[in-house]
């Protein structure tokens, strides 16, 4: 229904303001069922160009944040990795202090550094952490679980049972005589 933070009116009215500037009511649901239906979805947040906070879900089949070994709760990095042309390959890596951009023009044969508009690379990350937030299913850490993998062994049984008895039909259906007869 919402979101407050509690005992500071100015703090849930910047959080509405953010909620409703980025459209989040219209993507509440995707990241609802990407949460669902592959276990984990991802948001970055990073100011536009005119230093409005923007917050832009994106699909896990396309972003990956990586966790420390030793501490699942510690990021290390995040990657969006996209086609963003028949051939054509984009990266950003992001990083707690930078972000680098990749593109390759020919299926990921070679890499080339997609500069920022000033000419700098790698871009800095003037806010000390990754700005990839990703959201889970179940309560695993630090990856989530979609909501149907209980039903991956039963769905197997099925295809294979579906499977087995579609070859005997054909088989039946078909008999060898005709097949093994000279035309």
């Amino acid at each position: 229904t919402g979101m407050s933070v509690e005992g500071d009116d100015k703090a849930t009215k910047a959080v509405e303001a953010l909620w409703k500037s980025n459209r989040l009511a219209l993507e509440e649901g995707t990241l609802t069922q990407d949460a669902l239906r592959y276990g984990d979805t991802c948001m970055i947040v990073w100011p536009d160009a005119d230093g409005n906070v923007r917050m832009i879900p994106n699909s896990p089949l396309t972003t990956r944040v990586f966790y420390d070994p030793e501490d699942s709760r510690t990021k290390t990095m995040a990657i969006k990795a996209w086609q963003s042309g028949p051939r054509t390959l984009r990266v950003d890596l992001y990083f707690p202090n930078l972000v680098y951009k990749f593109v390759s023009k020919n299926n990921g044969t070679v890499w080339e550094e997609v500069c920022e508009p000033d000419g700098a690379w790698p871009m800095e990350n003037p806010f000390g952490a990754i700005p990839v937030f990703q959201w889970r299913s179940g309560d695993k850490i630090p990856y989530g679980v979609p909501e149907h993998a209980a039903a991956y062994g039963p769905q197997d049984g099925l295809v294979k049972a579906a499977t087995t008895m579609f070859a005997c039909i054909d088989f039946l259906g078909w008999p060898q005589r005709y097949a093994l007869t000279e035309m």
